[in-house]
């Protein structure tokens, strides 16, 4: 099964081309399809419902595309790192690895990098960003949009990426390693491209949720916590969707089996995701390496967006993961180590773009580590080791 799976995306056959191009077609789709909503306080409950179960009906079609993505990308990194071992020494395979697992083509944030290394004028920052990017904040979480205030907080600080003065690493590929070199590049930017339609969709539907929150009393962000199936109960049963709210924002568990799916909810279920998995006295990790050099700083863990704001220039960012909405925070750090993630997650990506130390993929660094720690980030072992206090 392995073998089939593997050849699938190593083959630049039309099969691949194929997944690639539904996920393109259904998240234009989900985007399109939200961009047709616009509720008012007269629409009627019973269409606002309708715009909801439309809006999902499509969201989880879109997801199905979404997550096989994550198979293509993991498969692709490892099958591309087989390749390129076979060409380079040792010693040059990271430099190598990283110089060529670039997209194909730009998506939302290299897209605002290249015009802000261009144009300098806060304006015509803030109007690019407002035209092109209103939803660069949005996420399936119904927060609200970035707002003009946001915007510039964001441009302020935006840093940009340091160019690479190393020259390139020329390879001698045949002309099956240069289709699958092609297609691994494309499938780096459907990587990114994923996130954009995604983020962009919620952002279009945004105002559905808040009107179903102004409507209901509620807040947008808690029509997160319902099932699609649940929320026209808030037009005869608010009470009981309140309590559904309230329980599941305390924590919730869902079990899927072939026949049936199972939610837990309440301060209960804490028991099945709070585990702390580190060694006591755990003082280094391995990780994969996102970007290669070193630095030594002040851990600063990140989670929220008051933990983006916040973040101190110099500092270690330490993440589960990371995305767009990390990007300011993450050019003011000296280093960048997540939870998370492999050679080709946001994180590295960004990492090598600013040529910043990165070590991702340790696993549980939020949990070794606390704010303060005094860490070593070695981005070319793929290390991250608490210091004594006092060493410099």
């Amino acid at each position: 099964m392995k073998k089939h799976l593997s050849l699938e995306v190593a083959d630049p056959s039309k099969h691949l081309e194929r997944r690639m191009n539904a996920l393109q077609k259904n998240g234009k789709e989900t985007v399109c399809f939200s961009r047709s909503l616009h509720p008012t306080p007269r629409t009627s409950d019973a269409d606002l419902f309708k715009m909801v179960a439309g809006f999902f009906d499509i969201f989880t079609a879109y997801c199905v595309h979404l997550f096989r993505s994550f198979y293509w990308n993991e498969m692709s990194v490892l099958l591309f790192e087989k390749l390129i071992a076979k060409k380079v020494p040792q010693d040059q395979l990271v430099e190598v690895l990283q110089q060529f697992s670039k997209p194909s083509k730009l998506t939302s944030v290299p897209k605002i990098s290249y015009y802000f290394a261009r144009v300098k004028q806060f304006k015509k920052r803030l109007a690019y960003l407002e035209h092109n990017f209103p939803w660069l904040g949005s996420g399936d979480s119904f927060f609200p949009p970035m707002t003009r205030v946001q915007m510039g907080a964001y441009i302020r600080s935006f840093i940009l990426p340091a160019r690479n003065a190393s020259a390139p690493v020329r390879l001698v590929l045949n002309a099956k390693e240069k289709r699958f070199l092609k297609r691994y590049q494309e499938i780096l930017y459907i990587k990114d491209l994923r996130d954009d339609y995604r983020r962009e969709a919620f952002y279009y539907f945004y105002p559905v949720a808040q009107e179903l929150g102004r409507r209901f009393k509620l807040k947008p962000q808690d029509i997160g916590y319902l099932e699609p199936s649940e929320i026209p109960l808030l037009a005869h049963d608010r009470k009981k969707v309140l309590d559904l709210i309230r329980e599941r924002s305390q924590g919730y568990v869902i079990e899927y089996t072939e026949d049936k799916e199972t939610l837990w909810a309440g301060q209960g279920v804490k028991k099945y995701f709070f585990k702390n998995e580190s060694k006591k006295n755990e003082t280094q990790l391995q990780g994969t390496v996102g970007c290669v050099g070193a630095a030594r700083g002040r851990v600063q863990i990140v989670r929220t967006s008051a933990d983006r704001k916040n973040f101190k220039k110099g500092n270690v960012l330490v993440a589960v993961t990371t995305n767009p909405e990390y990007v300011t925070a993450m050019q003011k750090a000296c280093a960048l180590v997540t939870d998370e993630g492999g050679l080709t997650c946001h994180a590295a990506i960004v990492a090598r773009e600013m040529k910043m130390p990165c070590v991702v993929g340790t696993k549980n660094a939020t949990t070794v580590f606390k704010n303060g720690d005094y860490v070593e980030v070695d981005g070319s072992a793929g290390i991250v080791r608490k210091l004594k206090k006092g060493s410099r």
